[in-house]
């Protein structure tokens, strides 16, 4: 089961086939392994996951039966969490676990300047514009914990530059959930570096975030009248917001008439599960994407919303509970902070991704060896 973590992670940047493939099979051990020895890892999370998880699936069932395929991927990938006390990870295996995030953060790089100077495109090798923020936000908080885990500027230097291509694409949530992942790591810190770095990380931030709203307001219309609207040059519009939200207020406006209209045809079921997954394609091409209450209320319904509230609401009270107790515990500090970008970035951006499966497991790991020694 180790093996199939190990790979998971690493593929997870490479091969979404390969990936998921593991995933299932790792469902498949978790499976067994609950059956043959009649117990599951029952964690914090539990309650949330089943929340988010079961109701997608019923209502994918239900209204929009030919996508019911990807409603059990969505659904049931996190129930790999429920593996963590079958893993019996040790220090070291965190260790290895971080080495092959940071190789496949070097690979990664690899294949960016492959893709750019071939291509013209900015990309990893796998996904887009998108997947370089997400990705460059995870190599990040693994170089700067590696840093100050083994004192070697190598990764400080690795940190910088990951730190930098998750500005480069321009990609307004995963600046968003940089910062809040890297506030709470600084928070986490700020008893144990000293106050040179602790300070030095944050102006750095904030300068790359101010260096990145410059570059944008002169070649982003997002920025140009979202920095007009503040200055009063512009009055606001429907039009003006739609331009600043990328077409979200429109969508937003969808969605409430698809709320509406469920309401309106008794379609009460529709209200508890949600709509399903797809179920928004009539009426707007997916993923749905407005404001993040509605577009999870539509899919998951209000089950599926409270769950996802449940986790942050868990997640943070974890994270304030958590505390680094031996230099050992600054490995664990990657799959705490890693969650926390996801988060951020739900703003602008629907709750689940690919990469939410290796989430949960990451902070059943804390959960597991917090509870350990305690």
């Amino acid at each position: 089961m180790k093996i199939l973590l190990f790979s998971s992670v690493f593929f997870s940047f490479f091969s979404i086939t390969i990936y998921e493939g593991i995933i299932i099979i790792w469902l498949i051990l978790v499976l067994v392994y609950a059956i043959k020895q009649r117990k599951i890892f029952r964690g914090y999370f539990t309650l949330p996951i089943l929340m988010f998880s079961i109701p997608q699936i019923i209502s994918t069932s239900l209204y929009n039966f030919k996508f019911v395929y990807k409603s059990l991927e969505q659904g049931l990938f996190s129930f790999i969490y429920f593996s963590t006390s079958f893993l019996k990870l040790t220090y070291r295996d965190l260790e290895k676990l971080n080495y092959i995030i940071l190789a496949s953060g070097c690979i990664s790089y690899g294949f960016f300047i492959y893709n750019l100077i071939e291509k013209k495109e900015i990309a990893f090798a796998r996904g887009g514009i998108i997947e370089v923020s997400l990705f460059s936000s995870i190599f990040a908080f693994v170089s700067l914990s590696m840093y100050l885990y083994k004192k070697q500027k190598i990764y400080l230097f690795l940190f910088l530059l990951s730190s930098f291509f998750v500005f480069l694409p321009a990609r307004r949530s995963y600046m968003i959930g940089y910062f809040l992942a890297i506030g709470l790591l600084l928070y986490l810190l700020r008893h144990i570096i000293n106050k040179k770095l602790f300070y030095g990380i944050l102006f750095f931030s904030a300068g790359l975030m101010f260096a990145s709203i410059v570059y944008f307001l002169h070649k982003d219309n997002r920025f140009k009248y979202m920095s007009e609207v503040l200055t009063g040059k512009t009055k606001i519009s429907e039009n003006v917001v739609n331009i600043i939200t990328s077409g979200r207020l429109d969508k937003f406006n969808r969605g409430v008439d698809r709320v509406r209209k469920s309401w309106r045809e008794g379609n009460y079921i529709a209200f508890i599960f949600g709509h399903g997954i797809e179920k928004a394609k009539p009426y707007l091409s997916p993923p749905y994407e407005s404001i993040f209450i509605l577009q999870e209320f539509i899919e998951r319904g209000i089950i599926g919303l409270l769950g996802i509230l449940l986790f942050f609401y868990r997640y943070f009270r974890l994270f304030f509970r958590f505390s680094i107790r031996k230099r050992e515990d600054i490995l664990l500090i990657p799959f705490l902070i890693i969650p926390a970008v996801n988060i951020g970035a739900t703003i602008f951006n629907v709750f689940w991704n690919a990469m939410l499966p290796l989430y949960v497991i990451f902070l059943g790991i804390v959960e597991y060896f917090y509870n350990r020694k305690s």
